[in-house]
């Protein structure tokens, strides 16, 4: 694949859709439809990068791709390798305690480049690592030279990631994990959110319930019930 340059930056926020205590949501732009005009693909760097409309590039270089490979969903799709490994990003609103299950298509490019004196080499193994903001890192990987993939059959595999909240905000994080030109391929993001149990009825605040909550902690009942109130999606 030959290599073109652009420059962008961007923060994705999903959007959730909520029902009883567990909601599926698909996050905003997740299949990476939404940005700069990426014709056959385009090289995107970590700075200043907004072509992928609400992600953030965070790391070297990826490559947003348009037609030059099938995606999954839509048309669009990321080579996390540009002209190295790179990673892209998105800031969620969580709530804490709430269980988020990370849902994901990887495939990985069908080019590489065993040569290691080759300025573009990439071995044939390509590692996608999905991590949150102080939570535990997962490796994921895409082998073509054992799926024997191609452009038009990218023979996309899902994968799940999952975490729980610490705070109200996570930074989402997938990052390539290989050298080279010539990287795992991510598309079609969504994320389920499940909330804790004792969150979902502010009526549990009462008689000394509130002493009952661990994630988070309450000092006393009104703080639980005001916790509650102000997050809507932990009431239902």
């Amino acid at each position: 694949m030959k290599k073109s340059l652009k420059v962008s930056l961007g923060v994705l926020v999903f959007l959730f859709a909520f029902a009883a205590t567990t909601a599926s949501a698909v996050g905003m732009n997740g299949s990476f439809e939404s940005g700069a005009p990426a014709g056959g693909f385009i090289t995107l760097f970590a700075t200043n990068n907004t072509d992928i409309t609400n992600w953030t590039v965070d790391g070297g270089s990826v490559d947003y791709i348009g037609g030059y490979w099938a995606a999954i969903d839509g048309t669009h799709s990321i080579d996390m390798n540009g002209f190295a490994a790179g990673s892209v990003s998105q800031v969620l609103t969580t709530i804490p305690g709430a269980k988020y299950d990370v849902s994901f298509y990887m495939s990985g490019n069908p080019d590489s480049r065993s040569d290691v004196n080759d300025p573009y080499y990439s071995p044939s193994n390509k590692v996608l690592r999905v991590n949150n903001t102080g939570g535990v890192f997962q490796d994921f990987n895409f082998d073509p030279s054992l799926k024997q993939n191609s452009y038009q059959n990218m023979m996309w595999e899902p994968h799940t990631y999952s975490f729980t909240a610490t705070g109200t905000s996570t930074t989402l994080t997938f990052s390539s994990q290989i050298p080279g030109a010539f990287g795992p391929a991510l598309d079609n993001v969504s994320i389920t959110e499940t909330l804790p149990p004792a969150l979902t009825n502010k009526d549990q605040c009462k008689d000394n319930g509130w002493k009952t909550f661990t994630n988070p902690s309450f000092k006393n009942q009104g703080e639980c019930v005001s916790f509650v109130q102000a997050n809507p999606k932990a009431g239902k």
